[in-house]
């Protein structure tokens, strides 16, 4: 009796493993989100700078991963957020080779909103910790 509580205790203390699925299906609604408001924004205002896009890119990654890492997250919000930035990244590549196989992603209009997405998912991940 005295082993099964051990047990029951010591699983309750280990912290929570990475959920994947979670990851994964976050990482395809962030570039889903950041496509359709691309998208949009080139339909109906005609914008092509690459300055507010960097900076979309950049918000829309901080506030998808504070909301995952708040939402789903109980612990390690950083790391998380570090993840969901990498596989959004590695999402947005197959997206750009399966529906757009000219465009190379190894162009300075791939790499840099591909750090921004990083870089804003730590920092939502960080401010998720930090509250």
């Amino acid at each position: 009796m005295s082993t099964e509580t051990t047990e029951v205790s010591q699983a309750k203390e280990q912290p929570a493993g990475v959920s994947w699925s979670r990851i994964n299906l976050a990482a395809i609604r962030l570039d889903l989100a950041v496509a359709a408001i691309l998208i949009l924004q080139r339909m109906l205002f005609s914008l092509n700078t690459d300055v507010i896009v960097l900076t979309e890119i950049l918000v829309l990654s901080f506030l998808f991963s504070w909301r995952f890492a708040v939402g789903e997250v109980s612990s390690r919000f950083v790391m998380h957020g570090a993840l969901l930035g990498v596989m959004a990244v590695v999402f947005r590549l197959v997206f750009v080779w399966v529906l757009m196989p000219g465009l190379s992603p190894t162009t300075l209009r791939f790499i840099l909103p591909s750090a921004m997405t990083i870089l804003g998912c730590i920092a939502g991940g960080r401010f998720a910790a930090r509250l």
